[in-house]
């Protein structure tokens, strides 16, 4: 393949890549209305933990196992 039809190809590459994002895009603000960047979004908060949460406890919360005890 020689160099100018290496270029060819590749500006084709790009060039769907290109249509595909901005039909992405499209997609997304005429179908949901949620925020589409992350500043836009409301942070979720962590819950409050008991104060005598022990530290394999937390472990634990973060892993979604239980300590019983």
């Amino acid at each position: 393949m020689g160099l100018r039809e290496r270029l060819q190809s590749v500006t084709q590459f790009f060039q769907k890549a290109a249509t595909r994002g901005h039909e992405l895009r499209q997609e997304d603000e005429s179908g949901e209305n949620q925020p589409s960047s992350a500043a836009e979004q409301t942070p979720q908060q962590e819950a409050p933990r008991p104060s005598g949460m022990t530290a394999g406890n937390r472990d634990s919360e973060q892993t979604g196992t239980r300590v019983m005890g």
